[in-house]
Parts: structure tokens; sequence; C-alpha cells
């Protein structure tokens, strides 16, 4: 066996040149080939390393055993550790082998180790993770941690990184975004929470190979367009660690003061998903522009944007299907306030801070003549362009209705005695467009933390369609009727 292949596993992120080298093991099995062929668990007896190699933090690199059969037949089986090869590895190591085998003398050129330099560890000098179910964590960003429900302490606990094997296949998950974060991190919980870290990531590796990154922010001292550039930022540094970026600019309490009321010592938000169902709908390109030009030939609505028209249907049709008594409805938007700040220089688009505010169109009855797409549309734009002469920083309505709901009690926007629907969109962010190094990736989920919201994201990038996915929570009875609506589906795709 080669010299280069000599070390031995001393903790999960630490190989030793101890001289262990590789394990090989020769047997014999009381039994024909035929008979083990399909039964791969026999061709490696029980207590070997090969059970436990892959998620071991200690010992040999490789394993390898020559079965030999009465048949006469003989079977060789090769494990290599993931931490030190993939499948090109272990298909030249067996190469040069088997070459060595047929001619001791031949000289074979030494293999080329892949350096550090080249393919570095985690960023943030994050070690590995022992790969096992129950997820291990590790802090990434030393920066700091939510101390009470108002204050954040520098105590370099920073944000909370876990790696955790899921056993099952990337394809039985996509479906249920509550597997891909396991419960001990759920965004759910950090949501509401007092306490703990800021930020929290979770890298899940599937049965079938895929992986997926799960992240999850505070809205405490962020939001989407946050997430965004954060996670951006990480996929530069993780292919290039010698990449220069510009420092995050955190927006000050001068930018967006504190209201004079507050803070709040409680979370005012609860997240409720009891008896919620989550569906996905896609909207291809082409159905997004018929919708667009539906619009414009029967408002006065000039280049209806994807987000406008989306977001009217999925309410139109959500509201027609509710089974509330109220028998009135609204539609809340979300809006980033970086590019309405009066600073100067200019807040750059990469602020950290959870610099959003909302807006309403009016209440409406839920009857077909009144929930009309093209009116639907109407009001969305000029509520959005009522939105653009107020001086949203210092009258941000969704710090009003937070702080009211905080004095009364109630649930934000609960006081509207209507039905009310909330609407986020991350359509501005090219969160498809991230590459950690493994490529883009082919799907993406967001996860809302109340029934009767709605979050817009662009479809996967290599669809080269520049369609809407949208994540609809509603409560199980109007989910059922929602998710038949025949307007829906003339332009929509059930997930």
């Amino acid at each position: 066996m080669s010299d280069d292949w000599a070390g031995s596993l001393k903790d999960n992120a630490t190989i030793e040149c101890d001289d262990n080298g590789a394990e090989f093991f020769e047997v014999e099995i009381n039994s024909f080939m035929d008979e083990v062929i399909h039964n791969p668990d026999l061709t490696f007896p029980q207590g070997l390393s090969w059970g436990y190699l892959s998620s071991s933090t200690s010992g040999a690199l490789i394993v390898a055993q020559l079965s030999h059969f009465e048949c006469g037949g003989i079977a060789l089986s090769l494990c290599m550790s993931h931490k030190v090869g993939d499948a090109c590895s272990a298909y030249y190591f067996l190469r040069d082998w088997a070459r060595l085998t047929r001619d001791p003398k031949l000289t074979l050129s030494p293999p080329y180790f892949v350096q550090d330099s080249l393919m570095p560890s985690v960023p943030f000098d994050v070690p590995l993770f022992s790969p096992v179910i129950e997820p291990k964590r590790i802090d990434v960003f030393k920066r700091g941690s939510l101390k009470t429900n108002a204050t954040i302490e520098c105590d370099d606990h920073g944000a909370e990184f876990f790696e955790v094997e899921i056993n099952s296949s990337m394809d039985k998950v996509i479906n249920h975004p509550d597997l891909t974060f396991l419960q001990v991190l759920s965004c759910r919980d950090s949501s509401s929470s007092t306490f703990g870290p800021l930020t929290l990531a979770q890298l899940s590796h599937f049965e079938c190979g895929g992986i997926a990154l799960s992240f999850c922010m505070l809205h405490k001292v962020g939001d989407v367009c946050s997430a965004y550039y954060f996670l951006r930022d990480w996929a530069r540094l993780t292919r290039d660690p010698k990449s220069t970026l510009s420092p995050p600019y955190f927006a000050k309490d001068s930018l967006m003061p504190s209201p004079f009321d507050g803070p709040l010592l409680s979370p005012v938000v609860e997240p409720k998903m009891e008896g919620c169902i989550y569906k996905r709908f896609i909207f291809s390109e082409s159905k997004i522009n018929t919708l667009k030009s539906l619009v414009a030939a029967e408002s006065m609505v000039q280049n209806p944007t994807r987000n406008e028209v989306a977001s009217a249907l999925i309410y139109k049709c959500a509201a027609s299907s509710s089974t509330s008594n109220l028998g009135r409805s609204q539609l809340v938007l979300t809006s980033n306030l970086r590019s309405q700040a009066s600073s100067q220089p200019p807040l750059p688009p990469t602020t950290i801070g959870n610099m959003v505010t909302i807006f309403s169109i009016p209440i409406y009855e839920n009857y077909e003549r009144e929930l009309r797409l093209p009116k639907l549309v109407t009001d969305i734009r000029k509520s959005k362009h009522d939105l653009s002469t107020r001086n949203n920083l210092q009258e941000n309505e969704l710090v009003i209705e937070m702080l009211d709901a905080y004095k009364t009690g109630k649930l934000p926007l609960q006081q509207r005695n209507c039905d009310v629907y909330i609407t986020t969109s991350t359509l501005a962010f090219e969160f498809e467009k991230l590459d950690f190094g493994f490529g883009k990736p082919t799907a993406s989920q967001g996860i809302g933390p109340i029934s009767n919201f709605f979050i817009l994201t662009n479809t996967p990038d290599d669809d080269h369609d520049r369609g809407v996915e949208a994540f609809v929570n509603l409560n199980e009875h109007d989910m059922s009727v929602f998710k038949n609506d025949k307007d829906l589906l003339q332009f929509a795709i059930p997930v």
C-alpha cells in the first residue's frame, strides 16, 4: 500500500501521520457468491471498520477486504473515509493498487493531495463536523447573542452552525420543510426567542448524496435583504477565502430610532402553525406574462410586476377560499426601506438591519365581484405609491402595529376586524444563484411563521425561466378549497 495513505484519523478534523495506514482484511465466507451478491452486508462482516468508517472520528482512512467464497469466487470491498476522499479518489487508489499487484516493480506517480489553500475547510476557521444524526453545533461568526428581547450582548457567541446527516433521500424531504431544520434547530423557536444566537445555519447531508443549506436570521437584527447579503458573502468566501469583501454596514439607532415607548420586553409575534397547511405553487414565466397582459389590458397599471400580479392572484384565491365568519379580508405587503433612507451618503443595499415596513390595500368583501384581479393590482400599485410619499423611517407602520399589539395584548393586525393575508417577496434577491462551490441550488424553500402567509421567490436558475415560486400557508380547511381554485390552477402548478 502507498505510504502517502499511511496515517489515521486522530479526531473528526485531524489526520495524524502515525504509519497506521489502511486496514486490510482477508476473510472466508461460507456461502456461494451468487447467494451473497445481492446482500452487500455479508461481504463485510459485522464488527469491522466498514460499518462505522463513514461516521467515525478516529481510526483508519481506508478499509479494504478480500472475501473468498466456497465456489472459488472472490470479492474486493473498499471503503474510504469521505473526510479524505471521494469516488474519484477511490477509483485512482484502486487503479494504482491493481497496477502494482500485476507489476510490483511499476513506478507510479505519487498521488497529489488537495491542499487547504485550494479547497479550504468550512469558512471562518470552522472545522469539519461529525456527520451524525444528532446535530453538532459550533459558533461560526464571533459576534454577539440575544441577551433579552431587546438587547444584544457582544459576548463572542456568534452564529451557530450545524452539520447533520438525514436518513432519507432529498426528494422525500423537499416537500416537508419541517424536516430540513431539525426540532433542536427550529427557525420558529428562534423567531420568538428572547435569548440565544442571532443566526442559525444547518448543512444537511442526505442518503442520496444531496445536500441542503438551511438558514435562519432573527428578525430582531435583520430581514430578507440582510440574510441574502450575508449568504452571498459567505458563498464568495467559501469559493475564494482570499476574497476581499466590504464590511457590513449595520443600521444605527439614529437612522431608525427606537420608539419612545419601546423597546419591547417580550415577543409580540409567536409563531403559530398548528392546523396550518403549507404548499408550493409554481408560476412559469409565460403564465406570469399572461397575468401581466391581462392586468395591463383591464386597468391603468403600466408594467405590472411579478410581485404585484402573483400576490394579487394568490390573495384573491385565498380570500375566496376562506371559511372565516368575518366575510372581509385585506392584503398586507412588505417593503424594503433601504432606498428610502435620506441619509448622506445613501445607505448601501447591503445594510444589515430589520429595515422593512408594511402597506395595505383596502378591506374587501370576500365576493367575486369585489376580488377582481385588475382592481387588486391597481390598489397594490396605489398603496405602494402612497407609501413612497411618507417618511417610513420615522413613522413605520410595521413598528406602529407591533407597539399597538404589545399594548393591547393582541396579535399584530388583529384589530382590523377582517381576515388579514400577508405576502412577502424575495424576487429582488438572487438566492437561486448562490454558489458555495457545489453549483447553484436546484430548489429552495421559504417557511412562514403564521397562517395566511405567502412567500414569493424566484424559480431555480437552472430552469432559465423568470418564474415565481409561491409558498402558501393557510389553515387546513381553507387550503382544501384554495388548492383546487380554478383561477389559481389556470396560472399556477401545485408542487
